[in-house]
């Protein structure tokens, strides 16, 4: 059963789609470890300033994830997930510089974490929805399970 269910993965684009939620999972649950050391080196931060960044980033990410449905059914859902981590990446890119630059302040980096939410708000829904759209009825409980 195992081999019928890896089968799905001859479709370049459901291969693609994995590896595409994969990295995008791993950076997502990378990031608020990584915030968590960096803040906490931070002079004069507290874990108080950590959670005030991790609660930026979740409520952004809470807030808009059905804003984010509404505009993976609205516009091409490729380009919503490639704009998305494009964002995302820009956010972490921008939290990087400030804080190996030295420059890192708590608001600042709150408001990377909330655009990194948002941008996350709107990968989820638009990854989600495109496995039906790539692969045939019979396949997509297999697909499924293996975007899981």
């Amino acid at each position: 059963m195992l081999k019928d269910d890896l089968a799905v993965l001859r479709n370049r684009q459901v291969a693609a789609l994995l590896t595409a939620r994969s990295i995008s999972l791993l950076g997502n649950a990378i990031m608020p470890i990584a915030l968590a050391f960096a803040i906490l080196r931070m002079p004069g931060a507290s874990a108080t300033s950590l959670g005030l960044v991790l609660m930026a980033r979740t409520l952004t990410q809470v807030t808009l994830v059905l804003i984010g449905g509404v505009i993976a059914d609205r516009l091409p859902r490729y380009r919503v997930m490639v704009s998305a981590e494009v964002a995302a990446g820009l956010a972490q890119t921008a939290t990087a510089v400030l804080l190996i630059g030295g420059n890192a302040n708590i608001p600042a980096i709150a408001l990377l974490a909330a655009l990194n939410g948002g941008a996350l708000a709107l990968f989820e829904p638009a990854s989600r929805s495109m496995t039906p759209q790539l692969v045939p009825p019979e396949a997509l409980q297999s697909a499924n399970a293996l975007l899981k």
